[in-house]
């Protein structure tokens, strides 16, 4: 919150646009990330990273940290955990989607 509250300057109108702006482009980020997971490896590489910087713009430090932790698993080969990860990640920007569905209300 302290990030979101920063970077729209305090205003709350702001807040809720670049919360908005922020959840239509996870959207966009979890069909890719779908897509992803069926080539594996670098292309997860590339959405999660992604994903982590969209979550470090808003404050999202939860999605960010999940979003880091795929990042450098799929950049192991045969790693076993980027599953469970994509799993967290998708429900941890679930979380953030229905905050900003909250902050809107």
């Amino acid at each position: 919150q302290g990030l979101l509250r920063q970077s729209s300057g305090g205003d709350a109108g702001k807040a809720g646009h670049l919360l908005a702006l922020y959840c239509r482009s996870a959207e966009d980020d979890l069909l890719a990330l779908d897509e992803a997971e069926r080539h594996g490896g670098g292309a997860i590489v590339r959405v999660a990273h992604r994903i982590k910087g969209a979550a470090l713009m808003i404050g999202a430090n939860e999605v960010a940290g999940i979003a880091k932790a795929l990042e450098e698993r799929a950049a192991v080969p045969q790693d076993t955990g980027v599953s469970g990860l994509a799993t967290e990640l998708r429900q941890a920007i679930a979380r953030v989607q229905a905050y900003a569905r909250e902050y809107s209300a």
